[in-house]
Order: structure tokens, then sequence, then C-alpha cells
């Protein structure tokens, strides 16, 4: 199971600052005004290198597990 593509737990995926359907130039467009916003541009990037296999398995889970400490539990 891919966890950084699976918005059911990924809370940042679901964050309405940055849309989680993507279209070529979006991410590039979105305005940083705050810290949160640029935090969520940078691991929507993640994702996009991700989908991309960019990162090998080691790699992905430490990200996921840098990924988990930005995000509240329910």
């Amino acid at each position: 199971m891919d966890y950084l593509n699976d918005e059911s737990t990924n809370p940042i995926a679901q964050s309405p600052a940055v849309a989680t359907t993507q279209q070529p130039g979006s991410l590039v467009d979105v305005v940083v005004k705050d810290e949160f916003v640029a935090l969520n541009v940078l691991v929507s990037f993640l994702q996009v290198a991700n989908k991309r296999g960019c990162f090998n398995l080691e790699e992905s889970a430490k990200i996921w597990e840098c990924i988990k400490k930005f995000t509240t539990k329910k």
C-alpha cells in the first residue's frame, strides 16, 4: 500500500491549502503565505517525486515518518 498517496491516512493530503488533484504547474502557482502552506507545498512536491519513482522504499518510509510528525491525531 502506498501510504504517501493514501488520502484516507494522510491528513496533509486532505488539507485545503494544497489541492490533492494536481494539474501540471499548479504547485508552482500556489502562493506561499505562511509556514503551513510552505510545508504543504513541500510535502506535495515529495508526493510528486514519490509517484515518479524518485525514492526507494526505505527513503519513502523515512519521508512518511517525517510527515507524520507534522500531522495531528484524530
